[in-house]
């Protein structure tokens, strides 16, 4: 199992570390390090960054791939410059710090560290201790990364966000490290079955996400489904692990990064409403977002006041209702909902995320969903789905 995981680390993490090896393994041959960086770039078909890695690695500095082979072609010149003004020959790493300091001035006070205690520390800031994958903190600045690059070049990429399905249920049966040893298994399974220049993350507890570099909605649809195909061969304590996922490609969705992010987990949710083990693309399942007229009882808490009202719409993620009571956008309310031709109650807890004024005394109000039990979601998803009205969007 070590040797899984090791070998799985090494390609999540090939670029990177190939030009760390190359940096590190004749460290005064200079000579040899710029003819493998020179290969290593021809080497790298796909464009995935090596300029960008390079001066990542010997800088701390992000730039664009295009960018990044201008300024470390700026740099050689340097170098040479300097050589020649010197009458003896300078390392590549001298003129780089001359360059970033007098020429491209992108540092004003820098400090020097020996590249491998540089990313030893690095990797404790950036992988999860448990799993070994990339933490949520790698996976929104890689998210950034991607999303630029796709603009860039006009090439597609996709992002798939995965949850474990009835995992709270492993915990309470089976204990903590039950669930550890699942999170492990899930994780290894994942690493796995992607390819080296994607970017696997946990995120949170039971949550996954996947980055697709070039990879347009159908092929990152087939990778969903192969993924979830291979957790499903997971056995626990003879009982069997799936995962849900939610799927979204850029350009075809979305106008910055984080909003695909929150489009993938808008599909996750519908995943985990409609079924569970199954992959939901936020372009093929907006129903996920769309509501039904509901008129149905609703009393929300105010830390110093209930009140009630009806609500207008709900979805599987949402609810709309009018009200006269001061509420902001964001704020976080405890609700409940009565449906009147079953008296079923829904306990719920909400964010708002829109509020118009309806008339001088009252508010149209839009909230999401944020937190429902089991059973809930199912009484839900038998009022939404099952509804013979005539959908809206919102």
């Amino acid at each position: 199992m070590v040797q899984i995981e090791n070998k799985q680390s090494v390609q999540a993490l090939s670029l990177k570390d190939t030009i760390i090896h190359i940096l590190d393994e004749d460290a005064q041959n200079e000579e040899y390090i710029l003819k493998r960086i020179s290969e290593l770039k021809h080497e790298d078909s796909q464009e995935t960054g090596t300029y960008s890695t390079l001066l990542q690695i010997l800088s701390s500095l992000e730039f664009p791939e295009d960018e990044a082979k201008t300024i470390w072609e700026e740099i050689l010149d340097h170098k040479n410059t300097i050589s020649s003004a010197l009458e003896r020959p300078i390392s590549f790493r001298v003129a780089m710090l001359d360059y970033f300091i007098r020429i491209n001035q992108k540092l004003n006070n820098p400090k020097l560290i020996e590249i491998r205690v540089y990313t030893d520390t690095e990797k404790l800031v950036l992988i999860d201790e448990l799993t070994k994958l990339f933490n949520r903190r790698h996976f929104h600045h890689s998210l950034e990364r991607e999303f630029k690059q796709s603009q860039r070049h006009g090439a597609p990429f996709s992002v798939l966000i995965l949850d474990i399905d009835d995992f709270k249920q492993i915990n309470d049966t089976h204990g903590h490290t039950s669930g550890d040893e699942v999170l492990k298994l899930v994780a290894n399974t994942l690493k796995q079955n992607i390819r080296t220049e994607d970017t696997v993350c946990r995120i949170g507890g039971e949550e996954f996400a996947i980055l697709l570099p070039h990879t347009g909605e159908e092929n990152a649809q087939i990778v969903a489904e192969k993924l979830l195909e291979q957790v499903r061969k997971i056995y626990f304590k003879d009982r069997k692990i799936t995962i849900s996922c939610g799927l979204v490609t850029y350009p075809k969705q979305g106008t910055f990064a984080e909003e695909l992010y929150d489009m993938a987990d808008k599909a996750l949710y519908y995943s985990k409403f409609t079924g569970k083990n199954k992959v939901s693309i936020y372009s093929q399942d907006k129903r996920a977002s769309m509501r039904v007229p509901s008129r149905m009882e609703l009393f929300l808490r105010l830390p110093d006041l209930t009140f009630k009202s009806i609500s207008k719409d709900i979805s599987l993620t949402g609810i709309g209702f009018e009200t006269e009571h001061p509420i902001e956008i964001s704020e976080v309310l405890d609700i409940q909902l009565r449906e009147a031709i079953s008296g079923q109650w829904i306990d719920a807890k909400i964010r708002i995320v829109r509020k118009e004024k309806r008339d001088a005394s009252s508010f149209h109000i839009g909230a999401e969903f944020i937190d429902l039990s089991d059973k809930d979601k199912f009484i839900l998803q038998s009022l939404t789905l099952g509804k013979k009205n005539k959908s809206v969007l919102l």
